[in-house]
């Protein structure tokens, strides 16, 4: 509030003034959030007699927007450097989407698209964000009638990444068709986004089951990892992928003996740079494993290990997962109403994040008598 205000270097007016609106009743202190409210008619009173002073709205909202990409550079970003941050946004959810809203609707197209590449991530893995592809679309058009083709490739990558996780027909055709023009315009992107989108095309082919084509792009993925000449941390936090996704080739052919050790490969390098979603994915995949061997005891460990990181984290997608993969475990060695309850939280969760067929498989498991 005192950096959109212009008062950082008078705190005495700021804490003044909060005092008086206050005892004015216009804004209270949440004791449990220690956060300032207000009623919407009070907001619509205030966005009201701002606009009557357009000079100091026009300077308050170019710090509120400031103060926002500050923010979100600071605790946003890739999960596997600043996931442990994420609850930082997520306390200031409302206040980023508003300033998103704002700037599209304003047409500041450079501050929608970074404020959203910092977003992407947390928004995808940590929130309900509904409106997600909507975004992008919007982010594509306008990336492309500036002619902005970098920016234009990153952001079809992130909407592919949605598309293949709905993984209905119909997502999966328009990622295919987003994808084969994205490759079309790779040069203008770096070797990493490259890879992104290398890994994006795997994907894609994974869940349409051609895995031959699948190992085709992880080759193509692999040797753009190693063409860029990255250090150390980013080669491996770029290189886990390529194995990531041999495994879940693996074990989608039922070869789980090759799918174990590929994934132990994952968590080994993962813990080297403490990717610790990618852990916790991994582990998921283990205790599949041990479930598909009739390895009751072991799978019974990494769900309940895997489990707690899964909802300390608010990873709501790995989260679906583990219940996925406890409602199978309770069928097989514990109580069917334990599964019964697991498999609709599993639905109810899948269902909210758009991920239509983890939605529709988990329904025909818990119909199955």
């Amino acid at each position: 509030m005192a950096e959109v205000a212009g008062l950082t270097s008078d705190p005495d007016s700021v804490s003044n003034g909060l005092v008086r609106l206050q005892q004015l009743s216009l804004v209270n202190l949440n004791p449990e959030t220690k956060r300032y409210e207000m009623l919407s008619l009070t907001r619509e009173y205030a966005l009201a007699q701002l606009a009557a002073y357009p000079d100091f709205e026009r300077e308050a909202r170019m710090r509120w927007v400031r103060w926002y990409l500050d923010f979100a550079y600071s605790y946003g970003g890739e999960d596997w450097e600043k996931w442990i941050h994420y609850n930082r946004l997520k306390e200031e959810e409302g206040n980023l989407r508003a300033v998103l809203y704002w700037c599209k609707n304003q047409d500041h197209y450079a501050e929608v698209r970074d404020l959203w590449l910092l977003l992407n991530h947390y928004a995808n893995l940590y929130a309900y964000w509904d409106d997600r592809l909507d975004w992008l679309q919007w982010l594509i058009e306008q990336s492309e009638r500036r002619g902005e083709w970098s920016s234009l490739v990153k952001f079809m990558i992130r909407k592919t990444w949605l598309l293949i996780r709905e993984c209905s027909p119909q997502s999966l055709t328009q990622a295919d068709e987003i994808l084969q023009r994205a490759w079309v315009l790779r040069d203008h992107a770096d070797s990493c986004v490259q890879a992104d989108l290398a890994e994006n095309m795997a994907r894609l082919r994974i869940r349409q089951s051609n895995y031959t084509d699948a190992r085709h792009w992880l080759i193509v993925e692999e040797k753009l990892v190693i063409d860029a000449n990255l250090d150390e941390r980013q080669h491996i936090r770029y290189f886990i992928p390529v194995l990531y996704h041999r495994a879940e080739i693996f074990y989608s052919e039922g070869e789980y003996f090759s799918t174990k050790k590929l994934f132990q490969d994952v968590m080994k390098s993962a813990e080297k740079i403490n990717w610790h979603r990618v852990i916790n994915s991994a582990q998921n995949w283990l205790a599949d494993i041990a479930i598909e061997q009739g390895d009751r005891d072991e799978a019974q460990k990494l769900l309940i290990q895997g489990l707690t990181v899964a909802e300390s984290s608010n990873n709501k997608r790995r989260l679906a997962r583990y219940q996925r993969s406890l409602a199978r475990w309770e069928r097989r060695w514990g109580s069917v109403q334990k599964a019964c309850q697991l498999s609709t939280q599993a639905i109810n969760s899948f269902e909210r994040l758009g991920m239509t067929r983890d939605a529709q498989e988990m329904q025909t498991l818990l119909d199955c008598p």
